[in-house]
């Protein structure tokens, strides 16, 4: 008696290549569906922030002042409270953070951050990270979300001018 014939294997062979290609296809719709939905959120923020900068017309004076000026502490309470933030930390075009939701972080600048560099050559950048036991930079005091996911985004404003800063 003949356990598996010629029909068996290529049952089975047909059966493991459609359980390849539906993994596949699902990773990359999952994939997809991921980055466009954060693509989505943070334009969503863009716009939102964006708005009250234009409103209040303060661009100019949001990095007057070396310490945190009254326009950003009031622009920052508005980045502070988007709906999941953990960390909000907002750059001034030089590179240093100027208002941060951790007081310890204002005034630090990390080099080779990729990302913010996109921000400030008029991209936007969106990733879905996990808290690392070796973590970037600027993820520098976030130890007790090891093991966590989050979202870091980078969102990058205009003046009137359409200069980012």
């Amino acid at each position: 008696m003949q356990r598996f014939g010629k029909m068996s294997w290529i049952l089975a062979a047909g059966l493991v290549t459609v359980a390849a290609i539906n993994g596949a296809l699902s990773w990359l719709l999952s994939e997809t569906f991921t980055v466009s939905l954060l693509t989505r959120e943070v334009a969503i923020s863009r716009e939102y922030l964006q708005g009250i900068v234009d409103a209040e017309d303060n661009s100019k004076t949001l990095f007057a002042e070396p310490a945190p000026s009254p326009a950003l502490t009031h622009f920052a309470s508005f980045v502070e409270n988007l709906p999941g933030v953990v960390r909000a930390n907002v750059y001034s075009p030089d590179r240093f953070i100027r208002h941060s939701t951790e007081a310890q972080m204002i005034g630090l600048k990390f080099d080779g951050n990729n990302e913010l560099e996109e921000v400030f050559n008029g991209g936007m950048t969106a990733t879905f990270e996990e808290i690392t036991a070796d973590p970037k930079p600027e993820h520098l005091g976030l130890n007790q979300f090891a093991g966590k996911q989050f979202i870091e985004a980078y969102v990058p404003l205009n003046d009137k001018d359409g200069k980012t800063f």
